[in-house]
């Protein structure tokens, strides 16, 4: 198809030629039916219609979407600046949401992305992880409804305790353990400990050392913390086993997130787009 106006070749589809700006509402097979009756426009400008991927200036281009328990998106909240997401006070508020600080989270837009910046928040915030990550004592995760905190263990725990004659109480023989998971409950008050005595512990809902059988959330088989000597160190690996509604970190101070990464803030989850 041609342009009636400069004669530029035009795919179809488009109603204004790129070039000129020309109408085309009334080309049909390079042929103009009723050109008369078409006015001649400006320069053509870019729009998401015409041309996918480019927005017009002034238009953010990074957004959060909240997403729901069944994975589909709702709500889109654009990032054109620093935005704070909060239950009262906040740029974007959720009032209902009991575990959400009054200013939780500043979310700063980046190239490609986010930073998130907590705002010493009681509940913190949560990232969704990719590839293994290394954790630390006191470090957090949540996967499911499960919440569960890495501990390390004293040199002394884990002996036996002997009486004032030196003779050791009857138990089980165990080998010793190198950390502990403790599961905390609401108010991240101590619920359960699970003592951590293999270097794979995979964690789940029917598969793994440790299952929560009652979690529909979690998969069968969900995530795994590993225990790594190097030497004289000791690294601890958190992995999601390709779980359905993944693992989730507790982000220290601050963390940048690229497209399609997701973030947990209270009950209401989050995914980046750009």
């Amino acid at each position: 198809m041609s342009c009636p106006a400069c004669g530029s070749s035009i795919a179809q589809g488009f109603q204004f030629c790129p070039m000129c700006g020309a109408g085309l509402a009334g080309v049909q097979g390079g042929r103009q039916s009723h050109g008369a009756d078409v006015p001649p426009r400006g320069p053509a400008r870019p729009d998401d219609t015409l041309f996918p991927g480019v927005r017009p200036a002034g238009q953010p281009s990074v957004f959060i979407v909240l997403v729901g328990r069944d994975g589909s998106e709702g709500r889109a909240i654009p990032i054109p600046s620093a935005v704070v997401l909060g239950r009262r006070g906040a740029d974007e508020a959720f009032p209902d949401d009991q575990f959400v600080s009054p200013r939780h989270v500043r979310v700063v837009p980046l190239r490609g992305g986010v930073r998130l910046v907590d705002l010493e928040s009681r509940n913190g915030v949560f990232v969704r992880i990719g590839a293994p990550v290394p954790v630390y004592p006191g470090d957090s995760f949540l996967l499911g409804h499960q919440l569960l905190r890495l501990d390390g263990m004293a040199a002394d725990e884990g002996i036996p305790p002997r009486d004032a004659n030196g003779v050791r109480g009857f138990g089980t023989p165990l080998a010793p353990a190198w950390g502990c998971l403790t599961l905390l409950g609401v108010g991240a008050r101590p619920a359960d400990i699970f003592f951590l005595r293999e270097r794979d512990t995979r964690l789940g809902r029917e598969t793994g050392e440790i299952l929560f059988p009652q979690d529909a959330f979690l998969s069968r088989q969900h995530a795994r913390l590993r225990m790594e000597l190097r030497g004289g160190a000791m690294n601890v690996v958190l992995e999601d086993l390709g779980s359905a509604n993944g693992t989730y970190l507790r982000m220290r101070g601050e963390a940048e997130l690229s497209r399609g990464d997701m973030f947990r803030v209270g009950d209401q989850v989050f995914r980046v787009k750009c």
